[in-house]
């Protein structure tokens, strides 16, 4: 009786031994697979610049609440227009668009300078 109970220990704790190390592998190889990831993204990043010189028309700064407000006007008049919101310290600021010539923005800042006066271009790096 005994002897059947050590060889189930036995056996019960092989078994749990043999799940754990398979489990511990895994691991390695998931962590290992991670970080393969990780390094051909920052090999894409230095090869890939995703900015590019190009415009932005800039249609307020100023305090935050203020920014956000008007950015929920512009969104109501001209929901087809892409808006940002900046922080540059110590103001926010409302921007449209991301332009690769200075045309596109002028065709843009054509259509809203009669309900946004204060609009200007910027040239800036954009998102490409």
């Amino acid at each position: 009786m005994m002897k059947t109970l050590k060889q189930k220990l036995f056996i019960i704790s092989f078994l749990i031994s043999c799940f754990y190390i398979s489990s511990m592998n895994a691991q390695v190889d998931q962590s290992s697979d991670i970080s393969e990831l990780i390094e051909k993204k920052r090999d894409f990043n230095k090869n890939h610049d995703n900015f590019i010189d190009g415009y932005q028309i800039q249609l307020f700064n100023g305090k935050e609440a203020e920014t956000r407000k008007r950015k929920k006007e512009f969104e109501k008049d001209f929901p087809e227009i892409e808006v940002s919101l900046f922080y540059f310290n110590p103001d926010w600021r409302l921007r449209i668009g991301n332009f690769k010539t200075r045309l596109e923005a002028t065709k843009v800042l054509n259509k809203i300078k009669s309900k946004y006066r204060g609009a200007r271009i910027l040239e800036t790096k954009i998102i490409y």
